[in-house]
């Protein structure tokens, strides 16, 4: 989560290495966590950080419906504009090693909304860490 808020959010970086990767329990609180360290990851530019949580073969559906997969995202993110993200609705359901993440993103530049989008994150437990795989948007559109 991190956002992939509007299809330009995203950038690259080498590769970190699994024992550099923060560990998190295999809870609900752990895939918060992760969602969390995912938005600040977008937020700061970090790539390291954001390596260590999306898989290799991590793909998100945008919410314009096109397919961005880690390598994009990596690639974008250091151009990425500054704003903020503002994570609500969190609804975490755990399935042994696998979880998904509900929520809505909200992105800010300042203190004009950008946008919202309802979102589902799919994430995997391994090598003592939540790990995103797969990443849906859908726009909240205005009322």
């Amino acid at each position: 989560m991190r956002l992939r808020l509007f299809g330009f959010l995203f950038a690259g970086v080498a590769s970190a290495s699994a024992a550099s990767c923060p560990t998190q329990a295999q809870t609900a609180a752990g895939v918060l966590a992760t969602e969390k360290a995912w938005v600040a990851a977008l937020e700061q530019r970090d790539g390291a950080a954001l390596d260590c949580i999306l898989d290799s073969g991590f793909a998100d559906t945008t919410w314009r419906g096109a397919l961005v997969t880690k390598a994009q995202i990596m690639a974008r993110l250091p151009s990425r504009p500054p704003s903020t993200l503002e994570l609500s609705e969190l609804n975490p359901t755990l399935l042994g090693n696998a979880a998904i993440l509900r929520g809505v993103n909200t992105q800010r530049s300042g203190t004009t909304v950008i946008g919202s989008v309802r979102f589902v994150d799919v994430f995997v437990y391994r090598a003592g860490r939540w790990q995103g795989v797969s990443a849906q948007e859908s726009l909240i559109q205005a009322r």
